[in-house]
C-alpha cells in the first residue's frame, strides 16, 4: 500500500508521461530517447520526489524497428534486484517476438540459428521476408547480426547459420 500511493503520487502509472524533458533522468525516459535498456536506481532519478525507485526499462520496438514504448519494472530502491534489468529485457524482446510473429502470417518467416550464438544470446534471431526475399521485419536479435538498417534490404543468408522456415 505504500508504495502504490507513492508510485501514485509520482505518476508511475501505466499511459503517464516519463519523457526526460518532463521527468527529468529516469529509466523510462533513457530507455525510449536513448533506445537501449537502462537501469536508475535511487538517487541516480533526477527528480528528488523518484529517489525512493529503483527502476529498470528496455525499449520496446515493431518488427519494422518503429519504437513503440518500453516496458518498466519499478520497486522501492531497497527492494533492487540485479536481474530487473534482464526481466525488463526478455520481456520486451519476448513481446516483440509475439508481434513479429501475429504481422507475419501469411509471409516467410524464418530463424537464423548458429549453435553457439544462440546459447550466448536470447531470444532467437526471427526475420519476416516478403515474396522477393526482402526483410520486411526483423526483431532486435535479428538486427544485431544484420545491421540495423538490415530492414528492406535483400536476404540471401548469412555463412554460418542455419535457416529455418517457421509455419503456423
Amino acid at each position: 500500500p505504500e508504495f502504490s500511493k507513492r508510485a501514485a503520487a509520482v505518476q508511475l502509472q501505466v499511459g503517464a508521461n516519463w519523457a526526460e524533458n518532463r521527468k527529468g533522468t529516469n529509466a523510462i525516459g533513457v530507455a525510449i530517447n536513448e533506445r537501449i535498456p537502462v537501469r536508475v536506481h535511487a538517487e541516480e532519478h533526477y527528480c528528488q520526489l523518484n529517489h525512493f525507485l529503483t527502476c529498470a526499462s528496455s525499449p520496446v520496438f515493431s518488427p519494422t524497428g518503429e519504437l513503440l514504448g518500453a516496458i518498466n519494472f519499478s520497486s522501492k530502491q531497497e527492494n533492487y534486484n540485479a536481474l530487473s534489468l534482464s526481466l525488463s529485457t526478455m520481456a520486451a524482446d519476448s513481446l516483440q517476438n509475439q508481434l513479429l510473429i501475429e504481422e507475419s502470417r501469411k509471409e516467410h518467416l524464418i530463424t537464423l540459428k548458429e549453435l553457439e550464438y544462440s546459447m550466448k544470446n536470447n531470444p532467437l534471431p526471427l526475420l519476416s521476408l516478403d515474396h522477393e526475399n526482402r526483410i520486411i521485419r526483423a526483431n532486435q536479435a535479428a538486427l544485431r547480426i544484420l545491421g540495423k538498417d538490415a530492414i528492406g534490404h535483400e536476404f540471401s543468408g548469412i555463412e554460418g547459420f542455419i535457416i529455418e522456415e517457421i509455419h503456423d
